[in-house]
């Protein structure tokens, strides 16, 4: 059964809900929709994409970057070490230090070719300076839905794909959550 948002949104307005409002109407809607999923990879691809269509209207709705000529306001201001393309700068991490950083190579003409969650949730220190930072729980529709473990693996594996992110999630893994985090198991 597939239903569309017209009419998840035409049956709300008729119901005793009809005085919500537009974020919570749009927060029951994608609810309704995953009850209808089939399976779980399709649930975690339906909500991969509305988690970066969500961060990404945030971040242009807000304008926190603030490019101007492919330069952020942190970069503009002499806050970080790149000239340009703000944070998209990939790296390889061996727990003491970052090293090859180089502009990420899923960063094709200005925009980013894998919708990374994980990279859409980063903020720099120049913004979380200025409290704004992003985590699986701010995403409303996020909710209620990932385990502590999901959560770490969303909000830290950076540069990946979609599907190496959802294979993850869907990895059965019964060790306590301190051990998994201590581990770095959720590291892709």
């Amino acid at each position: 059964m597939n239903i569309e948002k017209a009419d998840l949104i035409n049956l709300i307005n008729n119901s005793l809900y009809s005085e919500i409002s537009l974020k919570c109407e749009e927060e029951i809607i994608t609810k309704i929709k995953l009850f209808f999923k089939n399976d779980q990879r399709q649930i975690y691809d339906f909500l991969y994409d509305i988690m970066c269509d969500y961060l990404d209207n945030e971040f242009k709705k807000h304008n926190y970057c603030d490019f101007q000529n492919d330069k952020c306001i942190a970069n503009r201001e002499s806050a970080t070490v790149h000239e340009t393309m703000g944070c998209c700068y990939s790296f390889d991490y061996n727990k003491i230090r970052f090293s090859n950083v180089k502009l990420c190579k899923h960063m094709i003409n200005r925009n980013c070719d894998v919708n990374c969650i994980g990279c859409k949730l980063w903020t720099c220190k120049y913004l979380r300076k200025k409290k704004i930072s992003f985590t699986v729980k701010n995403i409303p529709i996020s909710r209620g839905i990932f385990n502590k473990k999901q959560q770490a693996i969303i909000e830290n594996n950076l540069f990946k794909t979609k599907e190496q992110i959802i294979d993850k999630l869907l990895e059965k893994n019964n060790m306590p959550y301190f051990i998994y985090f201590i581990l770095e198991k959720y590291i892709i």
